[in-house]
């Protein structure tokens, strides 16, 4: 398949991030589902675990933020998180700086849970980076640091 025109680059993109995405994440799922011992994560649904992830690759972040990365409002947010805390896979605190600011970050006691999705999932691009070979992947990781701090400083 050719593809030789702007939009048609653009849409293969979007394509591929979204095939990529749904990779990752049907990979996390059943990964975290097939765990033998008791993972906190598995009782979780997938937006859930999407959400956890995402707390932990942004550290800390606002509720108001968060609402706005994962576009639903601030009370769905809030539902969402209430559920998280509840589960034991984030805290939620106020901001000493700003009392009506709510900064919510991953609890240090699933850190290792993560730890082990990311192990798994470096070995699933590890064998994607052995196809398409070292140079490529160099050139798309400096493409997708730029990307990555480009939605960065747009989800802030």
């Amino acid at each position: 398949m050719k593809h030789d025109s702007y939009k048609d680059k653009i849409n293969l993109i979007i394509k591929t991030d979204g095939l990529l995405t749904n990779y990752i994440f049907t990979f996390i799922y059943e990964w975290v589902d097939k765990q033998d011992y008791e993972d906190p994560l598995k009782n979780l649904n997938p937006k859930q675990l999407q959400t956890v992830l995402l707390i932990f690759h942004m550290e800390t972040l606002s509720l108001k933020t968060l609402a706005k990365v994962l576009k639903i409002s601030k009370s769905t947010a809030s539902a969402l998180v209430d559920k998280l805390v509840q589960n034991g896979s984030v805290l939620r605190k106020q901001d000493p700086e700003n009392r009506r600011n709510i900064i919510i970050s991953i609890n240090p006691k699933i850190q290792e849970h993560i730890q082990n999705i990311e192990k798994q999932l470096f070995n699933v691009f590890e064998n994607i980076i052995s196809q398409i070979g070292k140079e490529k992947f160099q050139q798309w990781f400096e493409i997708m640091s730029e990307v990555n701090q480009i939605i960065n400083k747009q989800m802030r």
